[in-house]
C-alpha cells in the first residue's frame, strides 16, 4: 500500500502493481510504503477520504503468472536449500530468515511443494473455497499475523514479499464458490466507493487517465515515462491460452466470474 497526497495505491498480486509502485515513486518522491500487500481494511484512517487505485488482471492470464512466478521461486529455493548442510539451514532460520521467503505458503501446500503441474495446481486454487477438508489443511498452515509466510515460519521484519494473507483472511473464502483471484481481489479492495482499477492489459493508458480524472498534471515528459518505462517483476511463460484445458478454462470462468463480467475479460 502506497499512500501520497492525492490518492492511495492498493497492490493486488501478480498484476502490474510492481509496476505502477515505480511510476509512483517516479512521479510522487514523497509517496510512502506503509505494507507489502496491504488491504483496504489497513489504510490509516486520516487517508480514508482519498480516491483508491487499484490494478486487475484477466484471471485466465493471473494464474499463469502467478504459478510460473512461484514455481520459479520454488525450484530456485530447492536448489540453494540443496546446497547446504543440516547445520547452516538451521542457522539460517534461527538468524529469522525464511529460506522459503516469497513462496506462498498455499502455493506450497496447494503444489505440492512445487511438484504438481499447472492444471493440478490452478485446479486446487480455483476449488478451494468448495473443498473444505482441503481448506482446512491450508488453513492450518496460514500465518496468524502479516508479515510472516506461514504459521510456524519467521517473522519477516524486512524484505518480506509473501502473499500477506492471514489464516482470518483465507477462511473468509470458504462456501464463496470463488477463485482465488477473486478471494484476493475482494480481501485488497473490500467496499472501496471511491475505486479506480486500472487493467493490466492496458495499464499505462489506464494510469494516465486516473492521474487526470484526479486532477494531476503530468508533464510531457513525465507522461513519456509511463508510457517508456521497462515493465518490472515479469513472470516468464508462453501466451497463456497454451496452458488451459478446456475443463479448466470453463473452471475459470466458473470461479471468477465476478472479475470476467465486470471487466469484460475474455479468454
Amino acid at each position: 500500500m502506497i499512500l501520497t497526497d492525492k490518492f492511495v495505491f492498493i497492490h493486488l498480486h501478480k498484476s502490474g502493481g510492481t509496476f505502477v509502485e515505480k511510476i509512483i515513486y517516479h512521479l510522487f518522491p514523497h509517496a510512502i510504503k506503509i505494507g507489502y500487500h496491504y488491504p483496504l481494511k489497513m489504510l490509516p484512517i486520516r487517508y480514508r477520504h482519498l480516491p483508491i487505485l487499484g490494478v486487475v488482471r484477466n484471471p485466465w492470464d493471473f494464474y499463469v503468472s502467478y504459478y510460473a512466478f512461484q514455481k520459479t521461486l520454488i525450484d530456485s529455493a530447492k536448489a540453494k536449500l540443496a546446497k547446504l548442510s543440516a547445520e547452516e539451514y538451521e542457522l539460517l532460520v534461527k538468524s529469522g530468515v525464511d529460506p522459503y521467503n516469497g513462496i506462498d505458503i498455499l502455493f506450497e501446500k496447494l503444489s505440492n511443494n512445487g511438484t504438481l503441474d499447472f492444471v493440478e495446481t490452478t485446479t486446487n486454487l480455483l476449488k478451494l473455497s468448495t473443498t473444505e477438508d482441503k481448506l482446512n489443511s491450508v488453513l492450518e498452515f496460514m500465518p496468524t499475523e502479516l508479515g510472516r509466510r506461514g504459521k510456524s515460519t519467521p517473522l519477516q521484519y524486512e524484505g518480506f514479499r509473501g502473499m500477506n494473507v492471514t489464516r482470518d483472511d483465507l477462511e473468509n473464502i470458504r462456501d464463496t464458490s470463488e477463485g482465488l483471484y477473486t478471494f484476493l481481489f475482494r480481501r485488497m479492495y473490500g467496499c472501496a466507493e471511491d475505486l479506480y482499477t486500472a487493467k493490466m492489459n492496458n495499464l499505462r493508458q489506464d494510469l494516465i487517465h486516473f492521474f487526470t480524472e484526479i486532477k494531476v498534471e503530468i508533464e510531457p515528459s513525465l507522461k513519456e515515462y509511463i508510457f517508456t518505462a521497462e515493465p518490472e517483476n515479469i513472470s516468464h511463460h508462453d501466451y497463456y491460452p497454451a496452458y488451459y484445458t478446456p475443463m479448466l478454462k470453463k473452471l475459470v470462468r466458473e470461479q471468477d466470474t465476478f472479475l470476467i463480467k465486470n471487466f469484460g475479460f475474455e479468454f
